[in-house]
């Protein structure tokens, strides 16, 4: 009895794994799993559920570590959840620096990897989001002594600012047009000076005239001839 009580005590101080697995469809499948888990040395409680398709163990990182337990998974047919963050990280000056970053990334709970570049100051982790998150790494950095943030955020934000910076390009665009074409018919309006333009005037006028007349402002009564007959003017121009 004290045996068994002493082994839960020694098995629940050593660290946690939850790891998400896709690809079981029935109790022989979940079965399957913890089954491979419990055979692995160092792993002890292991269980798998299938309603909520998670494994959770604890393990003795003296004996395997949590990339041999996720390829474990992986080699009875069923697939482990592992993603990959990108960390922007400010401070960092020398080699020292990055060394203590890429140690607390990978002490951090549910990290497989971590690795970090001095030059583009940025990490790249793989990490088990049944356990972490890109927020909560860029935390542990911090707790580390630098600042950091998800790179996805940033870009999504500059791709967000980007987007509105085009449609208020594109509004402005149009306003502009619209004005330009307000603009001409002003003009156009205010250059046909007092000449009224019924229909008949138009018909009537003697082409010997118009000749005579170049390019003062009697060429401009055709065009107000014709916005008159289309409705754009109700009365003297």
């Amino acid at each position: 009895m004290d045996t068994a009580v002493d082994h839960l005590q020694e098995s629940h101080a050593l660290p946690a794994l939850s790891v998400d697995v896709e690809g079981m469809t029935c109790a022989s499948c979940s079965a399957r799993v913890e089954r491979g888990l419990s055979k692995l040395p160092g792993v002890s409680d292991a269980g798998v559920n299938l309603a909520t398709e998670r494994a959770e163990l604890h393990f003795d990182p003296k004996q395997i570590s949590a990339e041999q337990i996720v390829e474990a998974i992986r080699d009875t047919g069923y697939t482990p959840v592992s993603t990959e963050a990108e960390l922007s990280i400010e401070g960092m000056t020398c080699a020292s620096c990055v060394g203590r970053v890429e140690r607390a990334l990978n002490k951090a709970p549910g990290v497989l990897e971590a690795s970090v570049n001095l030059a583009t100051e940025r990490a790249k982790v793989c990490f088990l989001p049944a356990m972490t998150d890109a927020d909560t790494l860029a935390a542990t950095v911090a707790d580390a002594g630098y600042e950091a943030h998800p790179v996805g955020d940033a870009a999504e934000a500059a791709e967000s600012d980007g987007e509105k910076r085009r449609a208020s390009l594109h509004a402005m665009g149009r306003d502009v047009a619209l004005a330009a074409i307000l603009g001409a018919v002003i003009v156009v309006v205010g250059m046909g000076g007092g000449h009224s333009c019924p229909p008949s005037t138009a018909r009537s006028a003697p082409p010997a005239r118009s000749r005579a007349s170049g390019t003062g402002s009697n060429s401009l009564s055709p065009v107000l001839c014709c916005l008159c007959r289309g409705g754009a003017f109700s009365g003297p121009v």
